[in-house]
């Protein structure tokens, strides 16, 4: 069993080099149509009959009121692209304090095969739903409108065009930047700029490991959960999705691990020895199996949480 503290392990001060030979930035940017509009006037005419003054509010129309399944549909489409965009990255974010999941985010060479393939397969079915929603625009206007009377009029809704180029979907990969990709200065200042780029990636490097060690501790620990509750009718009900989520760590964490991190390794062999020949069908039926997988599962956890993970 290893106890090494993984800040030992990882702290390199080539550690940015590291990451640039094994990874590159990935971002994708979404478009849509809201199906809302800000009514000014209708706005006046509620402050004329409440005797309102000022800036009291604002008046929002839905515009697919009472037709908006589709609409819903695609977003859930598109937010799908977003949400396996998430999932098979790390958080690369040049504000500390900024939201981890905003922006050009880190992407494994190793899980860029896969990236590709279905990131792919999830943009094909969201404009796939698109293409479904613009066909079927039309007759949701009209149902629309028959609710919305006249607060309405032709000028609130965009045509079918108009719609088809607000929704979109743009993946791009760029290489992380090194130092000495700085240029046009004098010789103190280029030495200033790469040193900052330095800690700064140093930093944006230990943010994406936490949140690596965060995403690989959380299905372990849910598995461990599962396994424990006391009472055995919820152990029946137990989803083969609880044993996916772990399993995907296998593919995962090796990916993530772009500074050759062994403690990533030994975790990943630990839960590999766990997962071995388990079925959710097994489980379900073996309450001794539960308590050893349960067992398993929590020392992972514990010996994670040795070394600070």
């Amino acid at each position: 069993m290893n106890d090494i503290s993984p800040v030992a392990m990882t702290t390199n001060a080539d550690i940015t080099k590291a990451i640039r030979e094994a990874a590159m930035l990935a971002y994708v940017s979404l478009g849509s149509w809201s199906a809302r509009e800000k009514d000014d006037e209708l706005m006046e005419g509620v402050k004329r009959d409440h005797q309102a003054e000022g800036d009291v509010g604002t008046v929002i129309k839905y515009l697919l009121a009472g037709a908006d399944g589709k609409l819903k549909q695609v977003k859930a489409a598109y937010q799908a692209v977003r949400n396996h965009h998430y999932k098979l990255t790390l958080p690369w974010v040049n504000d500390p304090h900024a939201d981890s999941k905003k922006g050009p985010r880190l992407l494994p060479h190793l899980l860029n095969p896969r990236y590709l393939v279905e990131i792919s397969e999830k943009r094909r079915i969201a404009i796939a739903e698109r293409d479904e929603f613009i066909e079927a625009y039309p007759d949701l206007v009209v149902q629309a409108r028959s609710r919305l009377k006249t607060m309405v009029s032709d000028a609130s809704y965009p045509t079918a065009e108009q719609l088809r180029e607000r929704f979109r979907i743009h993946v791009d990969f760029q290489p992380i930047p090194a130092g000495d990709q700085f240029s046009g200065l004098d010789q103190h200042m280029l030495e200033r700029l790469a040193i900052n780029l330095q800690k700064k990636q140093e930093r944006q490097a230990m943010d994406a490991a936490t949140i690596m060690w965060r995403r690989a501790r959380q299905p372990i620990e849910h598995l461990a959960e599962r396994m424990t509750e006391a009472s055995d009718e919820d152990k029946k009900v137990f989803r083969e999705a609880t044993l996916d989520n772990v399993r995907e760590m296998l593919t995962l964490l090796p990916g993530w691990n772009v500074t050759g991190n062994p403690l990533v390794t030994e975790i990943t062999e630990d839960i590999e020895r766990m997962m071995h020949g388990l079925t959710g069908e097994e489980l379900r039926k073996d309450e001794a199996l539960r308590a050893e997988t349960a067992d398993r599962a929590q020392k992972i956890v514990e010996k994670m949480a040795r070394w600070g993970l």
